[in-house]
């Protein structure tokens, strides 16, 4: 897949969205110049690649992680004071079930949790070469 098939097939699944098209384009046209690379980038970064608001591109995020158009693959990581961990799917989901976070490193849970994980994007299936 290159750049063009994939504004392409957003611009089909996202006709009337016309602020979607727009903020996807953007994105996408930097997800592929940095194709090459690591790419780690949180929520904000998103809404400053594409131009966009926190809504459009929430929508977007959902899109671009979905099996339509796998751009972006959703982690999460664990940031307690200067320290950042990034945590496996199964931490998450074990976490969402039991209302309760295992810490990394020391397997105790982790008070208030939710106001320490935070959602980044990696590249997805899509852009894997």
């Amino acid at each position: 897949m290159n750049a063009e098939s994939a504004i392409h097939k957003l611009a089909i699944d996202w006709a009337s969205d016309k602020d979607v098209q727009a903020a996807g384009e953007a994105l996408i046209r930097y997800l592929f110049s940095e194709r090459s690379g690591q790419l780690h980038l949180s929520f904000r970064r998103l809404i400053e690649i594409s131009n966009s608001s926190p809504g459009v591109t929430f929508r977007l995020a959902q899109y671009l992680t979905g099996e339509t158009l796998p751009l972006l693959k959703q982690r999460f990581e664990l940031i307690l004071d200067d320290d950042v961990w990034e945590l496996e799917d199964h931490q998450v989901r074990f976490a969402a079930v039991h209302g309760q976070l295992m810490h990394p490193d020391t397997g105790t849970p982790v008070p208030h949790y939710k106001e320490h994980v935070f959602p980044f994007y990696e590249k997805g299936d899509g852009l894997v070469d």
